[in-house]
């Protein structure tokens, strides 16, 4: 038998019956578990109430040093609820990106965070992934470096549902990029109008004829977008675009889920 006592956490147990929960740490309850003589999963005891969870649903914890943790591959128990719970406990802190292996997971917050500010964007300039936390603007760093040790075409794929957050990380790279660029020119040669100002402001332009309310985001993306960064020997940024258009077919009326 082994007893947990900590503090409580405002969970209700009609959240963790009713499955509201993506992952229940147990370390907030006060609470007692043990195997019981004929029955194939533990119970966990709060206030005088029992829990009863099939063999599926439970799942080992990870220690108290992989709360939050920035790369979810370092966890010593990977599995669904742990990568759901850690996203969570995260996105509560405002920390919208982590990394997951040679992912990087982004949470869309629905909202304005100073996280893309020009300070920012200097601050992730040549520095490796571990020297940093997790940002879009690390992968597309890390993508500069290894185009110019390795003199190679690099790739960077973003994907997710319907409101995932897309078509603003996307944008994202292209700002690092264009940002990157112009550091090395002098202010004065810093025109408005130039290369790198209007591939930014070419999304607009393609967001107009292509996006479209859904149930899930009122400026849904209705087409994909390939996307090539250039850059010339003298750091000359140049870019090329392919749209292809994933919805031939308009429905004039609610689609359920609005996620195709």
């Amino acid at each position: 038998m082994s007893i947990i006592q900590s503090p409580v956490a405002p969970y209700r147990l009609t959240d963790v019956l009713a499955h509201k929960l993506s992952w229940v740490n147990t370390h907030f309850f006060r609470c007692m578990q043990w195997k019981c003589p004929g029955l194939s999963s533990p119970v966990l005891f709060w206030f005088c109430q029992t829990v009863t969870a099939k063999d599926d649903q439970v799942f080992p914890m990870n220690p108290p040093k992989y709360d939050k943790v920035e790369d979810m591959v370092m966890m010593t128990h990977l599995h669904e609820p742990a990568v759901l719970y850690n996203l969570k406990e995260r996105y509560a802190a405002w920390m919208i990106y982590t990394y997951s292996g040679l992912f990087c997971v982004t949470v869309n917050p629905y909202k304005w965070l100073p996280v893309y500010n020009p300070e920012v964007v200097a601050g992730y300039r040549g520095k490796k992934r571990q020297e940093a936390p997790p940002h879009i603007f690390s992968i597309s760093d890390n993508a500069y470096q290894f185009m110019l040790t390795d003199r190679d075409n690099q790739s960077i794929l973003i994907t997710g549902e319907s409101g995932a957050g897309k078509t603003v990380n996307t944008k994202r790279v292209i700002q690092y990029f264009a940002t990157i660029a112009v550091a090395g020119e002098k202010k004065k040669d810093q025109q408005p109008g130039k290369m790198q100002d209007q591939i930014i402001q070419a999304n607009p332009l393609l967001e107009a004829f292509g996006n479209a309310k859904t149930v899930r985001n009122d400026n849904s993306s209705r087409f994909g977008k390939f996307i090539r960064i250039h850059f010339g020997t003298t750091g000359k940024l140049g870019a090329s675009l392919l749209s292809v258009a994933v919805q031939h077919l308009a429905h004039w009326g609610p689609v359920h889920g609005g996620g195709s």
